[in-house]
């Protein structure tokens, strides 16, 4: 079974709308240019940090920026969501984005629409462990939140530090492990896919404090032999002049996950929709 991974890096492919616009617009909120400069200008190894500098270091009301973040990233369209809905074998889609994008798409792919049907297990309203929808035969999980729920969206370390005690309980009352033997339609978190499928991550910069992320990434290299989880593969859309990018690699390289690099050709043309769309064909 497919599972995709996918980050914000589809926006990129889509419109304008990038973590780097994002964090221009929250520096707005700071009244002195010149730390508003100094922040815009600093290198975008981590965005979301970046973001809790500006929520945590500069008095600004963390419900209002949330509230900010979260009205964002609008509304996209894309036949890079038809193509995704047509793999027969991708049941399960994760994400990153707070946007439900895929939903929306994926509603208008029959007439009448498909209703968009919360299949989450439990009731969540700040962290994002059960947090699923349905939409016809997928089933979208949403791993750092939701815009129509701000308190949900998760950005900095201590939120990723508390999602992933969530997580670490979760796995705690699955006797330590991620049970299969129900299969599929047994499944609660967005872990389990992760772990039991074949799993494709896609526009996703995993930046080192996505701690949960990687975590799993790090539960799945030391059992995936022995317990039978599925592949992994990372698909890189970074140039190789990009240190941070380097280091990223082979550090999962390190983990024995699969790692596929983009045509750099594409990558300096801005191409980044015909390689999502090459990436997403080989699913």
């Amino acid at each position: 079974m497919a599972v995709l991974l996918l980050g914000n890096g589809i926006n990129r492919a889509l419109s304008t709308k990038s973590w780097q616009s994002l964090i221009y617009t929250l520096s707005l909120n700071i009244d002195n240019p010149e730390i508003r400069e100094q922040l815009v200008q600093l290198h975008p190894g981590s965005m979301s940090l970046l973001a809790e500098i500006i929520i945590s270091c500069h008095d600004i009301d963390e419900k209002s920026a949330l509230a900010q973040i979260a009205s964002f990233f609008s509304d996209e369209s894309s036949s890079l969501y038809d193509k995704l809905y047509k793999i027969e074998d991708l049941s399960h889609i994760l994400t990153t984005n707070y946007d439900k994008n895929i939903e929306k798409a994926f509603s208008k792919m029959r007439q009448p629409v498909f209703p968009i049907i919360n299949s989450s297990v439990q009731r969540e309203t700040k962290y994002n462990v059960y947090r699923r929808n349905n939409v016809g035969n997928k089933q979208i999980w949403h791993i750092h939140g939701v815009a129509d729920v701000p308190g949900s969206i998760q950005l900095g370390f201590e939120r990723y530090a508390s999602a992933l005690s969530k997580m670490i309980e979760f796995r705690n009352a699955q006797l330590g492990c991620f049970e299969n033997s129900a299969g599929a339609d047994a499944w609660e978190s967005w872990m389990e896919p992760f772990l039991w499928g074949n799993t494709h991550i896609i526009g996703l910069s995993l930046t080192t404090d996505e701690i949960d992320i990687w975590w799993t990434i790090q539960y799945w290299a030391k059992y995936h032999e022995k317990r039978g989880f599925g592949s992994l593969i990372y698909y890189s859309s970074d140039l190789n002049e990009n240190e941070l990018a380097k280091y990223r690699n082979n550090l999962l390289k390190g983990f024995g996950v699969t790692v596929v690099e983009a045509d750099p050709v594409l990558l300096r043309a801005d191409a980044y929709s015909t390689v999502y769309a090459d990436w997403i064909n080989n699913i």
